[in-house]
């Protein structure tokens, strides 16, 4: 997913960030914890400070939201 986006935008339009959970406190991040806390399953996608996907979804899922959010779609080429 992270080599997938960064062939897609540039570091000015996103940065991703992969924190692995297990072994981890979680009260470290606390969106991520609230969300949990509320009934979501891993993993919890964070964009923009704001918890949009929990559980199991598509890395074209989260380009596709990433793009809409920033107004800017992907070269659909290139994916």
């Amino acid at each position: 997913m992270e080599k997938k986006a960064a062939h897609l935008f540039t570091d000015e339009q996103v940065t991703i960030r992969f924190i692995d959970t297990v072994g981890t406190d979680i009260s470290r991040y606390p969106l991520v914890d609230k969300t949990i806390r509320q009934g979501y399953s891993f993993p919890i996608t964070v964009i923009n400070d704001i918890p949009r996907l929990a559980g199991e979804v598509s890395s074209q899922a989260i380009i596709n939201m990433i793009a809409d959010l920033i107004g800017d779609k992907p070269d659909e080429a290139s994916q």
